[in-house]
């Protein structure tokens, strides 16, 4: 999902990589050559990486208001339902929906 705030337009992703949750804050701002890595972490479960990328956005943006901030779950590269959908494993396989 793509946030635009400013000049700076931000990548923020979460996704399952090798049995963890990955969750990425990427901005991407045409003064700079190299986009800025704000985070790249990993988390044992979906709602502690949402959690994560929840917290470092505020730390990015502390003065935004409730209502103004996004909906991480967005950012989920598959909606939930579909990665749990393929049986009863306590991690989805990366491979469902490729």
């Amino acid at each position: 999902m793509f946030i635009t705030r400013g000049e700076s337009e931000f990548e923020v992703s979460i996704s399952m990589r090798d049995g963890e949750w990955e969750g990425k804050i990427v901005e991407h701002n045409l003064s700079r050559l190299v986009p800025t890595v704000h985070l790249c972490h990993n988390w044992t479960s979906l709602d502690a990486a949402v959690t994560g990328v929840r917290r470092r956005w505020q730390r990015l943006f502390p003065d935004e208001a409730d209502e103004d901030r996004p909906d991480f779950q967005e950012a989920l590269g598959e909606p939930i339902s579909s990665l749990y959908a393929s049986g009863d494993r306590e991690y989805p396989d990366p491979g469902v929906g490729a």
